[in-house]
């Protein structure tokens, strides 16, 4: 039997672009780029979580914000920095965005094409 795919065909990607998804006015046109579970900079964010003594929410938010690589600054009004990410997702007004970015983070077929 002839396999559908080549192995190369099925590889995980390190990053994803995600469009915001605005839970009533839909597509937004705003992109965030995601790094997957074999990026570097998530594989930091998580070693810096688990060995962090820091309350459960804070050491949270800083694994949430270490995969995210990038943002249309423009859209967001803020240039991309990791103080301005966690900025960001701690006011609640932005909630939807982190749920549905978290959301993404942990489902890992997003990073298949």
């Amino acid at each position: 039997m002839k396999a559908k795919f080549k192995l190369s065909q099925l590889a995980a990607v390190d990053t994803v672009q995600k469009e915001l998804i605005h839970p009533k006015h839909g597509e937004t046109g705003i992109f965030v780029t995601l790094a997957g579970p074999t990026h570097p900079t998530w594989k930091a964010a998580l070693e810096e979580y688990n060995a962090s003594e820091e309350e459960q929410n804070i050491r949270g938010l800083k694994l949430f914000a270490g995969s995210i690589l990038g943002w249309d600054e423009e859209a967001i009004e803020l240039p991309y920095t990791t103080e301005n990410v966690l900025a960001l997702f701690k006011d609640d007004k932005h909630e939807w965005m982190a749920r549905q970015l978290t959301d993404a983070v942990l489902d890992n077929t997003t990073f298949f094409q």
